[in-house]
């Protein structure tokens, strides 16, 4: 789809809120604000990643999280957790979805699941922890 200049310019500065958001967020949880790279796809992409990487088809794919592989160099960086790949076609009108979103995908980078019922209520709480740093709160 393609954008008007002032809709690009409206939709990167919701970006670029997102991720000061969630630099915030990952500073007072004490990781490195550039512990997490956060990319904002439209809804094809996102379901040739899920394809990809799970090999599961999906009509709508919200957010995906990629841990970062152990080892892996990254210079000038003590700590990175990985990539959170997030809907914007979706979501992009949505500010505060969006940033929910975002916060469960690095609720998976910090190493919660929602398998079970126990999980999904500790997952919760850490998204509600990260909304509240990042400034917002649900």
């Amino acid at each position: 789809m393609k954008r008007s200049s002032k809709t690009h310019n409206i939709a990167e500065k919701l970006k670029n809120r997102v991720r000061r958001s969630v630099r915030k967020a990952l500073r007072a949880v004490g990781y490195p604000p550039n512990a997490v790279e956060i990319f904002f796809v439209e809804e094809e992409e996102m379901r040739a990643l899920k394809l990809a990487t799970t090999g599961m088809r999906a009509r709508t794919v919200n957010v995906l999280a990629f841990e970062e592989p152990r080892g892996f160099p990254h210079p000038g960086r003590t700590v990175f957790l990985g990539e959170v790949y997030v809907n914007f076609e979706r979501y992009g009108d949505e500010p505060p979805q969006l940033l929910a979103l975002v916060a469960h995908g690095v609720a998976h980078l910090l190493g919660f699941r929602h398998d079970g019922r126990r999980d999904t209520i500790e997952m919760q709480r850490v998204e509600k922890e990260l909304l509240a740093h990042a400034g917002g709160a649900r």
